[in-house]
């Protein structure tokens, strides 16, 4: 039994220095590597593999054994002697140069190594008598060897203590101490094993020599400790190395221990325990989640996709999303949608957007395949960014997952980010195959990333929004002063212009043959001025909207004023008002503004209904805190990409207009607390105007 122990320690001590031999010498750690650590770990490999395979064959009888044996102890002795010396070349290396990886090579190093000159007359000692034990027949390089190896270690250790003083890396300061006191206890037990405790060594029994085999695994793990918590000397351990050293592991225990047990059982109560073993080890792969896990993740690396091809596809859509981000929402989420059921093989694919208060914004993919209700129920039942799928790792959410099946769906997941709400829903793949885990991440991943995507191009847009409307109002500012100053320009003039002919008048007499000519002159400029004050005004905004003004007599005064233009255009204005209206807390004068703007742009636009003839109705009506006022006309409508900026400065689709009429309306309204609504369609325009009423009345 011991001896099985012995042997499967040095079997696995061999394993694990083939698998750490194996990281350094990989092709991305070449950079990183330095000469010092692949001797020192190519004399540990050496010395365990030579070791394991002498026990290995310490029971065969052929011919061949003894020149085999006699092999693997010239192995292990040139492990032996690599060890010390590559070793030395360290603590040689780091006392000149520190821990630099590139230093350039010196031929100093290389008297490390004049002890591997010994090994020709190790091997002639060996080959006297292969059958003999180790110790035996190499006494006389035992204690020139355990004096050279402790040695080189005291020598070691003190340099990297005091190469500790100079490192400022706290990684580094650990490793150089903890391997300073690895090598001097290791020292020390080499002492005492081989010259105080020699007796062990013909016990069987004994763990002595076991742990003097064993000692140099230790500085081994240390540094592969520090590699792949602290990436040291920036190597890096591939995965794969490590859960194959734990598995060669695992399997030379069942062949060394496991099994020999297991044949004694056997003949001891006549069963075969092969299949007791194997039923054991269904149950923990079944009760251990962990383990169940990935034992399912193996499986579907070897027999479903390719994880690499997993991740190519995912690459490209996400890719894509940034490349597809500056379309409409629609145009992106029909491009998402359709290429994900592509990508992934999915014969239906559906994804629905949501607003803030719950109404649809976007509907894309095989919509028809799923019930609107049932998407409903399945959106409020998943939680946010949560997801459920029909087969595979998923949450106990069987709510969702009812929901899921009513739609015949075999995925789904729900989509937030901030203004985005939606769900994205698949169908069945063909043969009815189910998402693996890497794919269900993938889609996951992907989902996030659209919201993601939908959110920053939804700011974009609103960023761009709040440019343009700085330059508009900058527009607007620079329009404000030139207006001034036009006004300020063209009133001096025309005050001349009234004064003298004023003058002209009385002097004239109205008897006078150009008594009404003076007097056209004098409306003409009193007009001029009339529009002055009003591109002044505009400049600079009435601050008196107090009120209150008895709405029913302006509203009669603008369609009096308009109605020549009414006539004109061939449109019939027709008042539909209550018979009493609560006064409201604005100046005449807002009012006026605000209904005569929004009156002259209905009948503009009646104008255009051609033949059928235009109408607009003009109502009013009084609630409990505002008089609605509804101006409605059965004109072709507002062009919808107008619709939400037609209280924009500059926004027309007329082409003499000037795009302020209806600014100014909408700012006037905001001035005097109301609001202004517009709904347009094919048939007609209806503007909504609610004016608050005065509380003082």
């Amino acid at each position: 039994m011991f001896a099985d122990l012995h042997l499967f320690c040095l079997g696995a001590a061999a394993v694990v220095d083939t698998a750490l031999l194996l990281s350094v010498l990989e092709r991305r750690n070449w950079r990183y590597v330095t000469p010092p650590v692949v001797t020192i770990i190519t004399g540990v490999w050496l010395f365990h593999s030579g070791v394991f395979l002498d026990f290995l064959l310490i029971e065969a009888d052929a011919d061949w054994s003894l020149a085999a044996r006699w092999l693997a102890r010239g192995v292990m002795c040139a492990g032996l002697l690599l060890m010390p010396s590559a070793m030395l070349h360290g603590a040689a290396r780091c006392s000149c140069t520190g821990l630099e990886i590139r230093t350039p090579w010196s031929w100093r190093y290389g008297l490390a190594y004049l002890p591997l000159l010994v090994l020709p007359a190790a091997m002639i000692s060996l080959a006297a008598a292969p059958e003999r034990p180790f110790l035996e027949l190499l006494s006389n390089y035992l204690q020139p060897y355990l004096i050279w190896s402790c040695l080189v270690n005291v020598v070691a250790a003190t340099t990297f203590l005091r190469l500790r003083r100079r490192t400022a890396r706290p990684e580094s300061r650990q490793f150089l101490a903890a391997l300073a006191a690895i090598l001097l206890l290791m020292s020390a037990w080499l002492v005492y094993a081989l010259f105080f405790a020699v007796d062990h060594w013909r016990d069987l029994t004994s763990l002595v020599p076991l742990s003097v085999l064993m000692a140099p695994l230790v500085p081994a793990l240390l540094f592969a400790y520090f590699v792949i918590q602290f990436r040291f000397m920036q190597l890096m351990v591939e995965r794969t190395f490590v859960y194959g050293t734990v598995l060669a592991a695992v399997l030379l225990f069942h062949q060394l221990v496991v099994d020999r047990l297991v044949d004694q059982l056997d003949r001891h109560f006549h069963l075969d325990f092969a299949i007791v073993e194997g039923g054991l080890l269904f149950l923990i792969i079944l009760a251990y989640q962990p383990i169940r896990r990935r034992v399912a993740e193996s499986m579907r690396y070897l027999l479903g996709h390719s994880l690499d091809e997993v991740r190519e596809r995912t690459r490209r859509l996400s890719v894509g999303i940034w490349h597809h981000i500056d379309d409409s929402p629609q145009a992106v989420m029909d491009w998402f949608v359709r290429s994900l059921g592509e990508s992934f093989g999915v014969t239906t694919a559906a994804a629905w957007l949501y607003d803030e208060h719950g109404e649809l914004l976007v509907v894309s993919g095989d919509v028809e395949r799923f019930e609107l209700v049932g998407v409903r129920a399945l959106h409020t039942a998943l939680p946010s960014h949560g997801y459920v799928a029909t087969g595979g790792p998923q949450s106990a959410d069987f709510e969702a997952l009812d929901r899921l099946k009513q739609l015949h769906g075999s995925f789904a997941v729900r989509l937030d980010h901030e203004n985005v709400s939606g769900l994205l829903c698949l169908g069945l793949r063909p043969w009815g195959s189910e998402l693996s885990e890497e794919e269900t991440h993938a889609i996951l991943l992907l989902v996030e990333q659209l919201g993601v995507a939908l959110h920053n191009a939804y700011l974009q847009r609103l960023r761009l929004e709040a440019e343009r409307r700085a330059a508009q109002n900058e527009k607007l500012s620079t329009l404000g002063l030139l207006t001034s100053c036009v006004t300020h320009e063209i009133k001096n003039p025309l005050s001349s212009i009234k004064t003298i002919a004023t003058v002209l008048g009385e002097q004239l007499g109205p008897q006078h043959e150009h008594a009404e000519d003076v007097r056209m002159i004098l409306d003409e400029v009193q007009r001029l001025t009339d529009t002055t004050t009003q591109f002044l005004a505009f400049s600079r905004p009435e601050e008196n909207h107090g009120g209150p003004t008895e709405l029913i007599p302006v509203i009669e005064s603008v369609v009096h004023v308009l109605s020549h233009l009414s006539k004109q255009q061939g449109v019939a204005v027709v008042c539909d008002l209550a018979e009493s209206l609560p006064t409201v807390a604005a100046g005449q004068n807002a009012v006026r503004e605000v209904l005569f703007n929004v009156l002259l742009n209905a009948i503009e636009a009646a104008g255009k209904s051609g033949s059928t003839g235009g109408e607009v109705r003009v109502g009013a009506i009084g609630c409990a805190e505002h008089v609605t006022v509804s101006i409605q006309d059965n004109g072709p409508g507002i062009p919808t990409e107008l619709l939400d900026h037609v209280f924009d400065p500059f926004v027309t689709d007329k082409p003499d207009g000037t795009g302020l009429g209806l600014f100014i309306a909408g700012r006037a309204v905001g001035e005097i607390g109301g609001r202004i609504e517009c709904q347009s369609g094919p048939t007609g325009t209806c503007f909504t105007v609610g004016l608050p009423i005065d509380e003082r009345a």
